[in-house]
């Protein structure tokens, strides 16, 4: 039977890594791998985030959004992807029998806990899977301290100069199945500075749906070039530079 690799989409609170705590793939990795399930849990949050020249002058709140979809618009692009371009071919990873809702509020979630993580590793082997990738909502760290774990917006305004943008912040972990070792893992930071300038509201019922419309966009368009990229590094991608 031909073997699965299994692409974890999923987000929760954890530190992201970044610089020397990445480590990319090498071609040689892959070598065996047949096929790719994904699954995704990015969540249903839309966090806004406006940072004023004081305190009193912030705004953030959060909105529920589970009409956008963006787990399962992820993972059809990543499936998407794959199956034009990738080294395997990729489906979505079945979990309807596990309680991922407990599984997610164990302590780290999955990069931090080694239960979930045997869970999910286990259930990538009973999936004839060689390869498990998780993508991990991360809080973003002190240098994006006013932008949120997930996918949002956020607006800087200081002494009449102003910068945002729509941001995203996951981590990105390949595992070997068989091994149950990471193969590679990196970072995706938040925005840092954009020409873009968010309209600031005080609430999400104060923007029209063509801007809520926008918002959602926006943010699609944030995770599926990041998450692209990524895969790109990780010699995914057929076209993968060596």
């Amino acid at each position: 039977m031909r073997r699965l690799v299994i692409v974890y989409v999923l987000l929760a609170a954890s530190p992201a890594f970044a610089g020397l705590f990445e480590h990319e793939v090498k071609p040689s990795d892959l070598d065996g791998i047949h096929r790719m399930a994904v699954h995704v849990r990015l969540g249903d949050t839309f966090h806004a985030n406006f940072v004023g020249t004081t305190v009193f002058t912030n705004k953030v709140f959060d909105v529920p959004v589970p009409q956008w979809g963006i787990d399962s618009y992820t993972t059809g692009q990543i499936v998407e992807a794959m199956n034009v371009r990738g080294r395997f071919p990729a489906e979505t990873l079945d979990v309807s029998h596990l309680n991922v809702q407990a599984l997610y509020h164990k302590r780290g979630a999955i990069l931090g806990s080694r239960e979930v993580e045997a869970t999910l590793l286990e259930q990538a082997k009973q999936q004839g899977a060689d390869a498990l990738m998780v993508v991990e909502m991360v809080e973003p760290g002190e240098n994006f301290r006013f932008q949120s774990a997930g996918y949002g917006v956020f607006r800087k305004e200081t002494f009449g100069l102003s910068m945002g943008c729509v941001y995203s912040s996951f981590n990105t972990v390949i595992f070997s199945v068989v091994t149950g070792k990471r193969l590679a893992w990196g970072g995706e930071p938040p925005c840092q500075a954009s020409p873009h300038k968010p309209d600031k509201q005080d609430s999400w019922d104060k923007y029209s749906p063509e801007q809520q419309a926008a918002f959602e966009t926006a943010v699609k368009d944030e995770l599926r070039q990041k998450l692209l990229l990524r895969m790109s590094e990780y010699k995914l991608f057929k076209d993968s530079a060596p």
